[in-house]
């Protein structure tokens, strides 16, 4: 295994756009020509870059974007995006004009902020599109159901806001028991035909995410919101293992250190791992900087030359520390695999977020700016981002 071509760092996270293309098309396959695909790229695609994300995901199939934050969404834009995008997050006052700038659907679930967004959109003479979250048990943001009725006749009045869809969010879809689930959907069966029964008309109501799209059908409404599968997280469950989801990173670094130690030998700070034998201590050139997490400490696992090794010892910023056994071969410049696969080892994104006691989201999203992002296609190099993906 080589460093990949216009690599010059010591760790860098090479995604596979062939992979990420594949899982959206399976979810379009999965979801028919029927109901649309928005990809979810926000927290930066999920720390594996938003713009790429979107590229593909657009190219695969993918009729709408979604954000958490007006700026993801300028971003974007500012890169020649040109399909929907929804931002699902929080508008400051300082933002209202980004929105009709770059033609950004907004969010609402509060009374008082429709009303602002109306007057704004009224005083530039546009109309801003809008989806309106509705709270169904997930009890984070959203629309009180019992508000509902009362919410919708008062939007009729705003005529400056164009509603285009309405959606809520399941708090349970990954867990086996889905009877939580099923009662979110009732409840949101039960809001569509009150809000119908009030005269809007060609609203897409959507609320599945990856895992409810894959193991709850009736989730499937006119639109899907898929994030962790577009990115190969099948979840400690591993309910989109029936879909074919392919992993789409590796994470990597060089080794940068070997040392034959001897029994007793204390390992990093504050010696938590001694060893037990005459061994050998290969260091790799990535610690929880870059997003090696430190809970992974006599946990966690790496995969070099096609085996995997015990990390021992705290992680520190830059470097982690395995055991490689004393006769070892192993030596400076040979490259760790933290999450991905050498030869027939593999470690998943949720096998590595399970040791951290995480999951596979924040593994991603973990990643720091530092670690250079190489996009491959057809097994080359077609990208490599750096410095936060300006």
């Amino acid at each position: 295994m080589n460093i990949p071509d216009g690599v010059t760092e010591p760790a860098w996270l090479e995604v596979n756009l062939d992979a990420m293309a594949y899982n959206i098309k399976a979810l379009k396959d999965h979801i028919g020509p029927r109901i649309k695909l928005m990809a979810v790229v926000k927290a930066n695609g999920y720390g594996i870059g938003s713009l790429m994300t979107a590229e593909t995901a657009l190219n695969s199939g993918a009729e709408y974007l979604a954000v958490a934050r007006i700026s993801e969404a300028v971003y974007l834009r500012q890169h020649e995006i040109k399909a929907p995008i929804l931002n699902f997050g929080f508008c400051t006052d300082r933002e209202l004009s980004m929105i009709t700038k770059h033609n950004i659907i907004q969010t609402v679930h509060r009374q008082d902020f429709a009303k602002v967004l109306n007057n704004f959109a009224k005083s530039q003479s546009k109309i801003i599109k809008i989806h309106v979250n509705i709270d169904t048990g997930m009890c984070r943001n959203g629309l009180p159901i019992q508000k509902t009725v009362q919410f919708f006749k008062k939007l009729k009045t705003l005529s400056n806001l164009k509603l285009e869809g309405i959606f809520t969010h399941f708090a349970t879809a990954s867990s086996p028991e889905k009877s939580f689930v099923y009662e979110q959907i009732k409840q949101f069966q039960h809001i569509k035909k009150k809000i119908l029964n009030l005269g809007f008309k060609g609203i897409l109501f959507h609320a599945a995410n990856s895992y409810a799209t894959v193991d709850v059908p009736e989730s499937l409404f006119d639109l899907v919101r898929p994030g962790a599968a577009i990115y190969g997280i099948k979840g400690m469950q591993g309910v989109l293992t029936s879909l074919g989801i392919k992993q789409v990173v590796n994470f990597r670094a060089v080794v940068s250190h070997v040392n034959k130690v001897k029994k007793g030998t204390g390992i990093s700070y504050g010696h938590m791992y001694t060893t037990k034998n005459r061994t050998t201590i290969a260091t790799i050139q990535a610690g929880y900087a870059d997003g090696v997490k430190r809970l992974l400490f006599n946990t966690g696992t790496v995969i070099v030359r096609g085996e995997k090794y015990p990390i021992v010892g705290y992680i520190t910023m830059d470097q982690t520390m395995i055991d490689v056994g004393y006769n070892s071969d192993i030596c400076v410049g040979d490259i760790a695999t933290i999450i991905g696969q050498d030869h027939d080892k593999k470690i998943s994104i949720d096998d590595i977020a399970c040791s951290a006691k995480t999951i596979g989201h924040e593994m991603l999203c973990g990643i720091s700016a530092r670690v250079p992002r190489v996009y491959i296609k057809s097994g080359n190099v077609v990208k490599i981002m750096r410095d936060a993906f300006s």
